[in-house]
């Protein structure tokens, strides 16, 4: 029996066991399984990064997606949005989810640079999303620093002018170029064109104001802002800047008078400072001193120096005090091994005649210590130089014709000279050192120009053995051994009158400081006459030791000093005769010298004296 096959459908099954079952009485019970809400997961669904000006919302909306761990949306969830850093705000900050989406809008802080938000949902991590914080464009332009100062005029206001910067919604913006300038006052901006800080602020490094008294302004202007700002400020009167003194050389004052300093002290814009403070010193108070309002006495005789000082300021007077030494003493000898011709001082410098040896040597102003010696090569007679400069030095031969050589003590050299052609018998210099007047042999005078070196003659008479200026420089006096004294105008150049009844017997002469009286010395009779000059009348006389060979007058006017040469019992010897009350003159000393004393010569302040020796020396007497 051949075997059956065959195949049933599918749906031929199916409806079988359907069949089946319904003639079993049962029925189709098939359901759907609830879907899992339960949140497993929260993502951005924000791509790219995340950028905005700080305190505006962002443009992109900031939206999650909440899923179970099956990976599908959940709906219903609830997420919360929170700003986590910069500041800000979100909008709204609860939201339930649609298909597992939930958004929100943020608008950013205040603060530059990375801001973040959080996202969380139930149960599950906070999501952080971060978003870039930037500035916007340069809006407002307003001071960070303060304003209306004062400073002295030429000086740095106390606080550097600042400025801020921010955008339209009062943000800081960084990085503009702010441009600071003097607009009036003159004055000076340091670091003038700088950007602003990460804060939104420029500082200029420095304003100086400028030299004037009254308001100084400073323009501030920003990129992108057209409206500038000022800073205003107002220079005072500065620090001392200088000194200026009613006078700078108070020139010779007699021990015991006294000066008047005044001083001006102004700012460096040459504003006048009001009282302000100064303090008077004196270089040497053995000399002068000074009181705190400027008022010098003189003390001794020498040179110094006043100084006043305000602030870092200062000026200075210089002060010859006119003496005359005091102790009475040989301090020390210059020993010259020469022939010896005359001594001259300028205002720092000693300079003697060392004839023999055809030099001049350069002593250092204090009669103390040699400096330098000059070559002049020909024998020197006399030594001519004025007290109130630095030279020249007028070296005059012995000669036919007379080689007048011109030498500068500071360099110890021969600069220039001169031929006098005759021969010189007497030579004085002007105290200024503008001229040099030489007696020559035959009476006549000759006046030599010491700058442009021209010379003048004047015809006087003979018999001339003496001859002085008066300390105006205005009037030269020239004496005779036959009672006639020449009295020439220096700035004529004529004899301006003769006196005529002048002791014959006069072997040397002096002047008073002020001109009126004459000193008249009678070597033989040992006596000075007291002659007034404009009368032309003697006043009086007194007595000095015997033999004097010369006469010489302290430069204070207070003291006759005569040299006399050693005789039997007598010895070599300077004396010295002080001015009494009613005029007149007593004896007030002497000094003992090792051979005759020839000349005496006064320091220009009279603080000490060099005496020449027939011996070859000097003694200094202090």
């Amino acid at each position: 029996m051949q075997a059956i096959s065959f195949r049933l459908s599918r749906a031929a099954v199916m409806t079988a066991l359907a069949v089946a079952a319904a003639a079993c009485g049962g029925s189709d019970t098939t359901t759907t399984p609830p879907k899992d809400t339960t949140p497993a997961t929260i993502t951005s669904n924000v791509t790219g990064a995340i950028s905005g000006v700080a305190g505006t919302a962002v443009a992109t909306q900031i939206s999650v997606t909440v899923a179970n761990k099956a990976g599908a949306p959940i709906d219903g969830a609830t997420v919360t949005f929170a700003v986590a850093t910069g500041g800000g705000s979100v909008s709204p900050t609860s939201v339930t989810t649609v298909a597992g989406i939930a958004s929100t809008t943020w608008t950013l802080g205040p603060t530059l640079g990375t801001q973040t938000i959080t996202a969380t949902a139930a149960g599950l991590p906070a999501l952080t999303i971060t978003a870039t914080a930037t500035a916007g464009a340069a809006k407002n332009l307003v001071k960070a620093s303060a304003d209306s100062q004062s400073a002295g005029i030429g000086t740095n206001v106390a606080v550097a002018p600042a400025v801020k910067v921010t955008d339209a919604n009062n943000i800081p913006v960084p990085g503009v170029l702010v441009t600071f300038t003097v607009a009036t006052g003159g004055g000076l901006v340091s670091g003038g064109a700088v950007n602003t800080d990460s804060t939104g602020v420029a500082r200029v490094t420095s304003w100086k104001l400028g030299n004037t008294v009254g308001t100084n302004t400073l323009s501030v202007t920003a990129a992108g802002i057209t409206t500038p700002i000022i800073f205003t400020a107002t220079g005072t009167v500065g620090a001392a800047a200088s000194v200026t003194l009613s006078s700078t050389a108070l020139g010779e004052v007699a021990q015991g008078d006294t000066r008047t300093l005044t001083a001006v002290v102004k700012d460096a814009g040459g504003n006048t400072i009001t009282s302000p403070t100064i303090t008077f010193a004196s270089v040497n108070p053995a000399i002068a001193t000074v009181s705190s309002s400027g008022v010098v006495t003189a003390v001794g005789p020498g040179n110094t120096t006043i100084t006043a000082t305000s602030g870092t300021a200062q000026a200075s007077a210089t002060i010859t005090v006119i003496g005359h030494p005091v102790a009475l003493v040989i301090g020390n000898t210059l020993q010259e091994n020469s022939v010896l011709g005359d001594v001259a001082f300028t205002n720092n410098a000693m300079a003697v005649s060392q004839g023999s040896l055809l030099s001049v040597q350069i002593d250092d102003g204090t009669g103390s210590v040699p400096v330098n010696t000059v070559l002049v090569n020909r024998f020197g007679q006399f030594l001519l130089a004025s007290p109130l400069t630095a030279g020249p030095i007028l070296h005059v031969s012995a000669g036919t014709t007379t080689r007048v050589t011109y030498i500068n003590p500071a360099t110890a050299a021969v600069v220039d000279s001169v031929d006098v052609t005759d021969f010189v018998s007497k030579a004085v210099m002007s105290y200024s050192g503008a001229k040099a007047y030489f007696l020559l042999g035959d009476g006549e005078l000759d006046i030599l120009d010491v700058a442009s070196k021209t010379q003048t003659r004047v015809q006087l008479g003979g018999g001339t053995n003496a001859m002085k200026l008066d300390h105006g420089d205005s009037l030269l006096y020239v004496n005779t051994n036959v009672g006639i004294m020449f009295e020439v105008d220096t700035r004529t150049g004529t004899v301006k009158r003769q006196i005529t009844n002048v002791p014959a017997s006069t072997t040397d002469f002096e002047i008073s400081r002020d001109g009126k009286t004459f000193y008249l010395l009678d070597g033989s009779g040992s006596i000075v006459t007291l002659f007034d000059v404009v009368s032309a009348t003697p006043t009086g006389s007194f007595g000095v030791s015997t033999a004097p060979t010369s006469i010489a007058l302290t430069p204070d006017g207070k003291q006759i000093w005569t040299t006399h040469n050693g005789a039997g019992s007598s010895p070599a010897r300077v004396t010295m005769y002080a001015q009494n009350a009613n005029g007149s003159f007593i004896s007030a000393g002497q000094v003992t010298t090792l051979s005759n004393p020839l000349h005496i010569y006064f320091s220009p302040s009279g603080s000490f004296a060099a005496v020449t020796n027939f011996g070859g020396w000097v003694d200094i007497i202090r």
